[in-house]
């Protein structure tokens, strides 16, 4: 199956998330992108999105895997569903300590693609299920 453009950009996102070559991926970002978590709600602009990159793999250590993805007819938005295994790695505020516990979940991304660039990013998961299996670990990994 040939990969549309939008659905290039958003596999080399993830390809560069997951081999941590931040510096590349950030390539992708529109400077006046949108982004937005189901769980903190909207930011704006490369700056603050950049903020976040940097916060979560302070935070967590991510492997993203097994992709579905969805691509618009007029090859302007992404859909993604994947999954993700972590392991909890530095205590972050909003949470229980950060012991090492390991998690596992599905997540759904969406994306707008615009001259060649990710203009806006919408992320969705199970916060709570990501809180009970950090919560409820009593074997460190």
């Amino acid at each position: 199956m040939i990969k549309t453009s939008a659905e290039k950009i958003v596999e080399n996102f993830y390809d560069y998330f997951n081999s941590s070559q931040l510096e590349k991926l950030y390539t992708l970002i529109s400077d006046d992108i949108t982004h937005e978590i189901n769980y903190g709600g909207i930011e704006k602009g490369k700056a603050k999105f950049i903020e976040h990159i940097v916060l979560t793999k302070k935070h967590f250590d991510e492997k993203l895997y097994d992709f579905i993805f969805m691509t618009s007819k007029d090859d302007k938005s992404v859909t993604t569903r994947f999954k993700v295994k972590g392991k909890y790695i530095y205590t972050d505020p909003a949470f229980v300590p950060a012991k090492g516990q390991t998690y596992e979940l599905t997540v759904m991304n969406y994306f707008e693609i615009e001259h060649g660039k990710i203009i806006a990013g919408r992320c969705w998961f199970d916060e709570s299920e990501f809180e009970q299996q950090i919560k409820n670990q009593e074997q460190v990994a």
